[in-house]
């Protein structure tokens, strides 16, 4: 499925050609590229956003010293319209 924030992230980077893959099988692909090099897999750790405690999937090891975002809520940091939540 090609979501309406997604079609956003596309026209504002001037994106023409739709994505060929969802994100899960991207994160797939991916994978399987680093087992033929013999690389570590990427794994999806789980978090929560520090905004509005929607549950995301990130790739990589949240440490706790930094904020994590659901993708709206980066989306409206970056563009100045939210702050963040104090911790």
């Amino acid at each position: 499925m090609f979501s309406a924030e997604e079609q956003r992230f596309f026209v504002e980077r001037g994106l023409v050609h739709q994505p060929k893959r969802c994100s899960g099988c991207r994160l797939e692909l991916k994978n399987w590229r680093k087992a033929q090099l013999g690389e570590a897999p990427v794994t999806l750790a789980v978090a929560v956003c520090c905004v509005c405690s929607v549950v995301v999937k990130v790739p990589f090891e949240p440490k706790g010293h930094k904020p994590i975002y659901c993708r709206p809520c980066l989306h409206k940091r970056i563009n100045g319209a939210a702050e963040p939540a104090a911790q």
